[in-house]
């Protein structure tokens, strides 16, 4: 492997292929500042280890983080894939906190590792573990179901650092109702807040205002409905 010396991180995934000849998959992923607020989203449920992780989408170019509440997706440049594997290639969160820039991953007998430019190279067991398939759960979006909040701030500064359920509903017309619950005392507090366009149709939602939170870092105020009473995308 001296060779490897003078090869490109970008590179090394397929070289590595070619001469181990062990490798199931391989392909290069490249983390970035954004990737690394998917740590915040994982699961810490023991008895669902699969949801503590975050799984490296590759063929769809995503990376996905959810804790069966909220599910957050960071679409990632995926690239020199070579190969296929039916195992979920997951990586422990703590691990992709420290990894920066291109990385090489590879998938062998189930067992997945990533390593970056400075060499920090991290391992994970997969075998046995299937990632929830994402894609099916992820409401089907079109320009008929989109609204647009004006008051992004107003709302978020509402639910900082709160903890409970929320509800957020409307009629037809352009003001959403935000009602939220605390969790310990049961009280309750609500604004409202106008949309840029029409709501299409009324709707009622419930959600959790501490993964709403986290999901919403840099929401411009954009949702999807996919209907009354279901799921919500919340648009960057």
């Amino acid at each position: 492997f001296e060779q490897l010396t003078s090869v490109k991180q970008k590179d090394k995934t397929r070289f590595v292929r070619i001469e181990t000849g062990k490798v199931d998959l391989s392909f290069s992923v490249e983390i970035t500042k954004e990737l690394h607020t998917l740590c915040k989203c994982v699961d810490n449920d023991k008895e669902r280890p699969v949801m503590s992780c975050v799984f490296i989408d590759y063929k769809k170019g995503y990376l996905i983080a959810s804790n069966g509440k909220h599910l957050k997706a960071c679409k990632a440049n995926v690239f020199n894939v070579e190969g296929e594997t039916e195992t979920s290639v997951l990586i422990n969160p703590k691990d992709l906190k420290l990894l920066s820039g291109i990385c090489s991953v590879s998938v062998s007998d189930g067992k997945v590792t990533i390593s970056d430019e400075a060499g920090r190279a991290y391992s994970v067991e997969c075998s046995g573990l299937k990632y929830p398939n994402w894609v099916a759960i992820v409401p089907k979006v079109s320009k008929n179901n989109y609204i647009k909040i004006n008051e992004v701030k107003e709302v978020l500064s509402f639910l900082k650092k709160k903890e409970g359920t929320f509800y957020m509903y409307a009629e037809r017309g352009r003001i959403v109702t935000i009602d939220f619950i605390d969790s310990e005392s049961g009280a309750s507090s609500e604004i409202e807040v106008f949309t840029e366009n029409e709501i299409p149709f009324a709707f009622s939602v419930m959600l959790d205002s501490k993964s709403f939170q986290t999901v919403a870092q840099k929401w411009n105020g954009g949702i999807f409905i996919d209907a009354n009473y279901k799921p919500i995308v919340l648009t960057d």
